[in-house]
């Protein structure tokens, strides 16, 4: 049983622990992640293609809504990004007009290298947990997920079993 959790949450406590805890948590992994972008990215650039790695097939709008950045400044972002080979635009099957974004072989590189030496420091962050503790954070990030990524784009993989017919409902 985890030590702090003697009487039932509510809801309030759920949403006080998340303040408290997700910046605590996102000033380390931001850090990390920042000291391995490499390829001479920025920031904003940086989180542009980790944003559309995750959302194959975002547009530019869900790129400037997820960056809080105006669309023209976007625009021009994801231009030098394409101008590197680091991403691509593609006309939308349903809608010619729009385009939607995906990461190319270099970024995917980034990203990979990236995400490998940000989830060794995690590891390390990680190892003195106990069995139940790890347990525990898989649920409650599961329950996290659940609740914000709703109204975010399909990811890849979802993309692709909707494209094959099956379900993405988790089991």
């Amino acid at each position: 049983m985890l030590s702090h959790a003697i009487k039932p949450a509510t809801v309030a406590d759920c949403a006080r622990e998340v303040l408290e805890v997700i910046p605590a948590v996102m000033r380390p992994l931001r850090n990390t992640m920042r000291s391995y972008r490499g390829a001479g990215l920025s920031v904003p650039q940086f989180r542009a293609l980790c944003f559309v790695e995750r959302y194959d097939g975002a547009s530019l709008s869900q790129v400037a809504e997820h960056l809080d950045l105006a669309l023209p400044t976007v625009s021009r972002m994801v231009n030098g990004l394409v101008e590197r080979g680091f991403m691509q635009r593609r006309s939308s099957e349903s809608d010619r007009r729009n385009m939607s974004l995906s990461v190319r072989a270099p970024g995917r590189a980034v990203m990979q290298q990236t995400r490998s030496a940000t989830q060794a420091f995690l590891v390390d962050q990680f190892q003195h947990l106990s069995t139940e503790q790890r347990d525990a954070m898989i649920v409650a990030l599961g329950a996290l997920r659940d609740v914000f990524e709703q109204d975010m784009p399909h990811r890849a993989e979802e993309v692709e079993v909707e494209a094959q017919g099956e379900s993405t409902a988790p089991v």
